[in-house]
């Protein structure tokens, strides 16, 4: 799961014209850094589920890392101003039979640091 933060303020300062461009920019530069067989999805306000299959979590790490980098080298521009976005990831490696909704629990539990009961 990777949380862009700071759109929502966006979306109240500058109107939801502006956020939802913030979202298309993180999402297209999401897109162009992932492999053709991984998968991104946004699953609410501006948070994005990435399914990256068979790779290996240090790989995932290290290729979110250089992503989230990517994204605030070209930082988003609404009205000739630059934007830059904190971003926080959660990961978890999927488990033979487990749903897509437990899943994307424990990769949310991940990014906020909240340790499973």
């Amino acid at each position: 799961v990777l949380f862009v933060a700071g759109v929502e303020t966006l979306g109240v300062t500058r109107g939801l014209p502006c956020a939802g461009a913030a979202l298309r920019h993180d999402a297209a530069h999401l897109v162009g850094e992932l492999r053709a067989s991984d998968r991104v999805g946004r699953v609410g306000g501006s948070c994005f589920a990435l399914l990256l299959a068979g790779c290996p979590l240090d790989e995932a790490r290290a290729k979110l890392r250089a992503t989230m980098g990517h994204i605030n080298a070209a930082p988003f521009v609404w009205e000739g101003a630059a934007h830059r976005f904190a971003m926080f990831v959660g990961y978890h490696l999927l488990r033979p039979g487990e749903g897509a909704e437990a899943a994307l629990a424990a990769a949310d539990r991940a990014r906020r640091g909240v340790r499973p009961a």
